[in-house]
């Protein structure tokens, strides 16, 4: 079988300088070296079982995988280019195919040595971690006084410190529930775009505090969050584009500019309808004014910084 497999080696590289040269190595059993322009490859095993295998004892295994990919690689070409591949096709497909599976085997060993290792190192790193966890409940275990008397009294502390803690749960709690109750009742009084930039809030507020899971200090985070937000507003003056209907019933784009939470005037870019609102509790209330076109044009160039600062007069209504 080996002669006729160099018999079939030669053929291939009859055309090509490359000579590659099967070595019967007899303490190896069936196994085989092959030289490429001779230099000693790793040694292979027998062809008939098409496996190729690195000789462990003289081959570095990466180096291996190197030199049989490039001993595959060049065989291929030299087929190519010679036209050895009609005269030994079931050696070199054999070859391809045990090379493939080759190597992906020696990918899966190598990913799986990395997973392993990564692996290894995390349970090191628990272990380490419960081991000191454990060192330190016996340190406490050890330190703690048998003394009935004294655990009396540690006893009694404890109880002392719940019941105060439950106290100010409670007054949390009760804080928490009426100031949700007084933000609900002003929600409908937020602008537009307040009521849009703090509406998530507004939906963690629960619709039954009684049933409510949040503890009382999500509950006032919340709180304490959302009026911010309205504080914010209310220090600022708000410049946003919206769209109204006019008397006609038509919808027109418009730009409003609010003073706070306590009055907004808005204008047309047609310079055709304009007005004043007004928060109520049952929302922004809307009055056209158009004499109010040409102010509110200027107030909101100014605020663009597209003209320069001066005072406009405007309507306020104080409630």
């Amino acid at each position: 079988m080996m002669s006729a497999l160099q018999l079939a080696l030669d053929k291939v590289t009859a055309n090509s300088k490359a000579k590659l040269t099967l070595l019967p190595i007899a303490s190896m059993g069936s196994l085989t070296a092959v030289r490429l322009n001779g230099r000693q490859l790793c040694g292979a095993a027998s062809v008939d079982k098409r496996i190729f295998v690195p000789r462990r004892k003289t081959c570095d295994p990466l180096k291996s995988f190197q030199q049989l990919a490039g001993f595959a690689g060049a065989l291929l070409m030299l087929v190519a280019s010679s036209g050895g591949a009609n005269a030994a096709p079931d050696i070199l497909d054999g070859a391809r195919s045990t090379l493939e599976q080759w190597v992906q085997t020696r990918q899966l060993i190598s990913k799986t040595r990395s997973d392993w290792q990564a692996d290894k190192e995390l349970l090191e790193q628990s272990i380490r971690m419960f081991e000191r966890e454990l060192q330190s409940l016996n340190d406490q275990l050890v330190g703690v006084s048998t003394n009935r008397t004294r655990a009396d009294e540690e006893r009694d502390a404890a109880v002392a410190q719940q019941r105060e803690l439950n106290a100010a749960l409670d007054l949390a709690r009760a804080l928490a529930e009426s100031l949700e109750q007084r933000v609900r009742a002003l929600a409908p009084a937020f602008p537009p775009p307040l009521a849009e930039k703090v509406q998530p809030l507004l939906n963690r507020i629960p619709a039954d505090p009684a049933t409510t899971k949040a503890g009382p200090v999500e509950r006032l985070q919340t709180i304490v969050a959302l009026l911010n937000e309205v504080d914010k507003f209310n220090a600022a003056v708000t410049v946003v584009s919206e769209v109204r209907k006019n008397p006609a019933g038509a919808e027109v784009q418009v730009e409003t500019i609010y003073v706070g939470l306590a009055q907004a005037y808005f204008v047309d870019k047609a310079g055709q309808y304009a007005g004043v609102g007004v928060p109520t509790p049952q929302g922004w209330q809307w009055t056209e004014r158009r004499e109010l076109v040409d102010p509110v044009r200027k107030a909101i160039a100014i605020y663009k910084n597209a003209a320069p600062a001066a005072f406009v007069a405007l309507p306020v209504r104080i409630q």
